[in-house]
């Protein structure tokens, strides 16, 4: 989550999951997967982005709230 203000408030991504050329070209459809239900209540989602957040999850915990998981299904052979 990034904010320069109320008028200014997006999430974005920090990290990357980068393919060779073959497994790109053998999956060209797939698309990543980010678990975002850990974050904490202080990350405000933009509209339409909202996501149920996990039971234990509060107001500043976890304290990496910029960090989701994320996970990619890819055909290797």
């Amino acid at each position: 989550y990034h904010t320069r203000g109320p008028q200014e408030r997006h999430l974005c991504q920090l990290d990357y999951i980068l393919l060779s050329k073959a497994l790109a070209a053998r999956n060209p459809t797939a698309v990543p997967d980010i678990i975002r239900n850990g974050q904490p209540w202080r990350t405000i989602f933009p509209a339409g982005q909202e996501v149920d957040r996990f039971p234990r999850a509060g107001w500043d915990r976890p304290k990496a709230s910029d960090h989701c998981p994320v996970a990619i299904t890819l055909e290797t052979a």
